[in-house]
């Protein structure tokens, strides 16, 4: 849930969608980081 939140914050900031896409990109990164640990 916390990464909904700062997804909409992040897309706030800087207000695109291509952005958002690379935000949303970076969150899986982070997940599989995550997961391969």
């Amino acid at each position: 849930m916390r990464h909904s939140v700062l997804e909409k914050r992040q897309t706030r900031k800087f207000g695109g969608d291509n952005a958002s896409k690379i935000i949303k990109a970076m969150f899986v990164a982070n997940a599989r980081v995550l997961e391969a640990l």
